[in-house]
């Protein structure tokens, strides 16, 4: 019987749990080699992954706390999500061995972030961790770069932008 009550909950531990409505996680690889953030809204969820220089956006669904997104270019984000945690891998277009991360829920002011331009062609966006540092990319031209830290009236490349605002599920790329 103990035997039967241990499984039970270590089967429940162990099981995703569906996320809070409105819920951004952020975190990054063991390693350090990339950040990533996600954020889960209605049953969808969009994510975004650096490595402080390029990021990578992902969009998707969750069903009973399982994330399961993908990217324009093909490669897989997978998750599951466990009370304020969230788990899983990173899986390169075309196959290859994932990258697993671990992210915990972002309260604010720490979330993923993007700014707009207001003149030119560009794409700013952010992972500001709880500790208040952030890790983040920039697209100008078609050239990356590591983003500048956050703030408003940034000038990147010619190119002006809005102030940062913060990235709801499904508002991403």
């Amino acid at each position: 019987m103990v035997v039967a009550v241990l499984l039970g909950v270590l089967s429940a531990c162990a099981a995703p749990e569906p996320p809070v409505p409105d819920t951004t996680y952020v975190g990054g690889s063991a390693d350090g080699a990339f950040s990533v953030a996600v954020t889960v809204h209605d049953g969808r969820a969009t994510g975004f992954t650096t490595d402080g220089r390029a990021g990578v956006w992902f969009d998707g669904v969750v069903t009973a706390g399982l994330l399961d997104l993908t990217a324009a270019d093909g490669s897989g984000l997978r998750g599951g999500v466990h009370g304020r945690v969230v788990h899983g891998g990173v899986v390169p277009a075309g196959g290859g061995d994932d990258r697993s991360f671990v992210a915990v829920r972002a309260d604010d002011p720490a979330g993923l972030y993007r700014a707009e331009p207001v003149t030119g062609d560009g794409a700013l966006t952010w992972i500001r961790f709880p500790d208040g540092t952030s890790r983040g990319a920039t697209l100008i031209a078609g050239t990356s770069a590591p983003a500048p830290e956050p703030a408003a009236g940034l000038v990147v490349g010619g190119v002006h932008f809005g102030p940062p605002v913060r990235v709801a599920a499904v508002t991403g790329p």
